[in-house]
């Protein structure tokens, strides 16, 4: 696993060499598109929030 930057924040990131893709963690991709320091909250927020409905 990597780190790349992007807009002055981490995203952490994988290469599937098999699969010839990138994986990226989705909460530091929530953290760079919402501003917000409590990425894991929205995205534990989301997770549930996606289970009820």
């Amino acid at each position: 696993m990597n780190i790349v930057l992007f807009e002055e924040k981490r995203v952490r990131r994988a290469w599937d060499e098999a699969g010839r893709r990138w994986y990226f963690a989705i909460v530091d991709v929530i953290a760079v598109l919402t501003g917000s320091a409590r990425a894991s909250k929205l995205h534990a927020h989301a997770t549930n929030a996606s289970d009820i409905g």
